[in-house]
This record gives structure tokens, C-alpha cells and sequence, in this order.
């Protein structure tokens, strides 16, 4: 009777450490998805971020051109008021 007793404790003892490694791995899972789900976030946060940034170039590109064409307009200016002061 003394070793069926053992055997039965040993026996709960397991299914208690199966029943805390099955909980862990389940904590496991569930710190996985987390995880994929903050990747995700980042990703798509990251692409926003890109997005912005081609439109921010888009726009200094644009004041750049104009800031050109000002300058070819300004040298065009001083040569027209040369002309008057002669």
C-alpha cells in the first residue's frame, strides 16, 4: 500500500508540473502574439514615417525650384536696372 501511495504522489506531482509547463507555454503564446502585434504596429508606423519623408522631399524639391527660379528673376532684375543707370 506504501508504494501505491508513492506512485500515486509521484503521479500528481507530474500532472502538477505538466499543468505548470502547459501554463507557461500558453504565457509563451501569448507574449509571442504581443510581440508580433507590436511588430506589426512598428511596421506600419515605419511605412507612415516614409511616407512622410518622400513628401517632405517632394516639397523641398518644389521650394528649391522656386528659390532657383527667383534667383534666375533677380539676376534678370539687376541686368534691367543696369541698363536704366546707364
Amino acid at each position: 500500500m506504501h508504494a501505491t501511495n508513492e506512485i500515486e504522489e509521484q503521479i500528481q506531482m507530474m500532472v502538477q508540473t505538466a499543468n505548470g509547463m502547459s501554463k507557461r507555454a500558453n504565457d509563451v503564446s501569448i507574449s509571442i502574439n504581443e510581440i508580433a502585434i507590436t511588430a506589426q504596429s512598428n511596421a506600419v508606423s515605419t511605412q507612415n514615417v516614409a511616407a512622410s519623408v518622400e513628401e517632405q522631399l517632394a516639397s523641398m524639391e518644389g521650394v528649391s525650384s522656386a528659390a532657383s527660379t527667383l534667383s534666375q528673376m533677380a539676376e534678370e532684375l539687376q541686368m534691367l536696372i543696369e541698363r536704366f543707370k546707364m
